[in-house]
């Protein structure tokens, strides 16, 4: 035998934790099967803020932003196109454009990440506003919570009973 001596490499504690942070983002991004963009990373983080660019309004409550990314505003439902109540529809549709369109906005993360059809859930904003508050105080939207999703659930149900009691958008009739 040798008389080398065999030296131990400590490291600080603080790196370790890096490290080990570090990996655990990497194997959580694996184990969802997707590639996420860099400029995606902040958004694993619940209450993170990113912004995006509104390139289409598909209806009152769902939108696709420039990335093709297609967005369900959480907390609210507007009234679905080619149904019933198409008027009303045609109308939250419109006033969703008039907010948002061609704009950049910024989205607000809840709990989930997604919904049943793959759309990503995000409380919407725009000039410092609420998107889908506005859309239930002009009754464009009823409230639509499913938890755990609800951080702003009492804002949303404080405005629809003020719009209800008004008669304003579905709470009313629709003059076309």
């Amino acid at each position: 035998m040798s008389n080398q001596k065999l030296f131990k490499v400590q490291l600080p504690k603080s790196i370790l934790g890096v490290m080990v942070a570090a990996f655990l983002l990497l194997f959580s991004v694996f184990l969802n099967d997707e590639i996420i963009s860099p400029d995606k990373v902040i958004d694993l983080f619940p209450n993170a803020q990113s912004s995006a660019f509104v390139e289409r309004v598909i209806d009152g409550d769902t939108i696709v932003m420039a990335d093709e990314n297609r967005i369900r505003l959480i907390g609210v439902d507007a009234p679905e196109m080619n149904s019933d109540f198409d008027c009303y529809a045609q109308k939250a549709k419109k006033r969703l454009e008039e907010l948002i369109l061609n704009k950049k906005v910024g989205l607000e993360r809840d709990i989930s990440q997604t919904d049943k059809y793959g759309r990503l859930l995000r409380h919407v904003w725009a000039d410092e506003v609420l998107i889908s508050l506005v859309l239930v105080e002009e009754g464009w939207a009823q409230v639509s919570t499913y938890p755990p999703d609800v951080k702003y659930q009492t804002d949303f149900l404080d405005a629809q009973s003020r719009a209800r009691e008004k008669g304003l958008g579905i709470w009313g009739e629709c003059i076309e």
